[in-house]
Order: C-alpha cells, then structure tokens, then sequence
C-alpha cells in the first residue's frame, strides 16, 4: 500500500507542475490520472501488478475477446516486467499483454478452468485480496474499458463502491466485478466507454 501511495504522490507533483496558468490560479483542479503504462508497473510492487494483471486479463478476455496466453498471473508478471525491460515504458500494459507471445507451455493436467464469463473474478476474489490488489483491478479493468488514463479518485471510488455493493449483499459473494462495477453507479467506464 505504502509503494502505491508513493507512486501516487510522484504522480501528482508533476501533474500539478504541468498545469496551466489558469489552473493554477484556482480555476480548475484536474485530478491526477493514472496512466497505466511500463512507468506505471515498473513503480508498482508485486500486489498492484497482479492485481492490474487480473483486471487487464479479465477486461481482455472476456470484455474485448482478445486472444491472450494461457499464463499464470505470475508468468504474465514475469513476462511483462521482461518486456518493459525491452521495450518503451510509453507503451500502455493492454498493448503489452497483447504483444506477448500467445503460445505457452501445455496446461497441466487438473488445474482450475473456468468457462463462465469472468471467471473467479468474483465476491470471494475480491474479499481476499488487499485494497492496493482492488485498487490495479479496478485501474485495469477501467483502462481496458475506456482506454484512457484513469483518475485517482475515481479509482478510489469505484473500489469504495464495490466494497459498498459487496458487504450490502453478502449472500451474492459469487456476483462478477465487473458486474458490480456496471451495477454501482456513474463510473468511469460508463461515461467513456466508446469500444
């Protein structure tokens, strides 16, 4: 969480630099927006980029029916931290996910399959892992949607209101999140979304 807030705030000192004079006379004050590009994951740790592995997958797959390889979270960690060290860090992480190879070891024998639409992006996914984890899925699964950077407080909202959906209806722990997302209100990916 600590990494997160301090990417955070390098993020806004310079966004606050950047703005125009009339901004700056206290006209407008634009948010800070979180790009998700190569800067971004090379500053996240290892929770914030699994957790904006899993929103971009999910958004990927099943949203944008991208062919994507069949990885594990960790090998998509391991693979996209190996291509920023070759390629611009300018480029955004849904063009990175894509450019990865598609071909992958065989799956092994047992092992989870999920068929249904998002997977086990679900309730009891979203209570067991850490608000920096929610706060990349939501981050990714947004960019996914709108292809723009996102606001911090609008991330910050969104997963506010997912928790809000989430501990309002604990008997619809297996609902998607990206069905709560559509269900909470005015988003980001609502109002942008032109794909």
């Amino acid at each position: 969480m600590r990494v997160l807030v301090m990417w955070l705030l390098l993020a806004v000192v310079p966004a606050a630099q950047a703005q125009k004079p009339a901004e700056a006379a206290g006209t407008a004050k634009p948010q800070a927006e979180i790009r998700s590009d190569g800067n971004w994951w090379k500053q996240a740790d290892n929770d914030a980029q699994d957790g904006m592995i899993s929103g971009l997958v999910d958004c990927l797959h099943w949203e944008k029916h991208q062919n994507l390889p069949n990885l594990s979270r960790p090998d998509f960690i391991l693979k996209v931290s190996r291509y920023y060290g070759q390629h611009p860090a300018s480029i955004t992480l849904d063009a990175a996910l894509l450019a990865l190879p598609k071909t992958a070891p065989p799956s092994q024998p047992g092992g989870e399959h999920y068929g249904e639409k998002h997977g086990y992006f679900d309730g009891m996914y979203w209570v067991e892992v850490s608000t920096e984890q929610r706060e990349a899925f939501v981050l990714g699964y947004l960019f996914c949607k709108t292809g723009s950077a996102q606001a911090m407080g609008a991330i910050a909202h969104a997963v506010e209101k997912v928790d809000q959906w989430y501990e309002s209806n604990p008997k619809k722990d297996d609902t998607k999140i990206a069905d709560v997302l559509d269900k909470v209100g005015d988003l980001p990916h609502k109002a942008k979304e032109n794909h």
